[in-house]
């Protein structure tokens, strides 16, 4: 009976993964074939990373609505992160926040952003503050004053 105590605690433990509640040290490729780190991003300012497909409808809302208020988001880093091929994510970065340097487009070319953010479904957003502490995670759209009061 102590055995299949012992391996059912195992399991539970390797099923359950905690992931960091600060901004993880992740790397996309970004539009200019550079890679996106933490350190790329400037400091003392909040992030929040969407995790998006370029053709999807609740992607496209999401974009739609932030732009409508973009001077909201002046200081923060808006990190956007798909699978999608980059010269896609350039048409949708163009199309929605042409020539706004703290808008970021990357590509997750190594798959990697379950690993580093947990398991995600397109639109998926994590907020995190200037701290890089994560405050917020949205597993839809969200209204931009819900964004912006996750930043507080």
């Amino acid at each position: 009976m102590k055995k299949y105590f012992v391996l059912i605690l195992l399991f539970a433990g390797i099923a359950q993964t905690t992931y960091s509640q600060t901004l993880p040290e992740f790397s996309f490729l970004g539009l200019n074939n550079k890679r996106i780190t933490p350190s790329s991003l400037p400091a003392d300012k909040p992030v929040l990373i969407f995790y998006f497909d370029p053709y999807c409808d609740h992607c496209q809302k999401q974009a739609s609505w932030i732009k409508g208020e973009i001077d909201k988001f002046k200081g923060v880093s808006m990190v956007w992160v798909s699978n999608e091929q980059l010269n896609e994510l350039a048409t949708f970065s163009k199309k929605h926040f042409d020539g706004k340097s703290n808008f970021i487009f990357c590509q997750d070319d190594q798959l990697m952003f379950d690993q580093y953010f947990g398991y995600s479904e397109v639109l998926s957003v994590r907020v995190y503050n200037k701290k890089r502490e994560l405050r917020a995670t949205f597993n839809d759209f969200m209204p931009v004053s819900q964004l912006l009061k996750a930043l507080d």
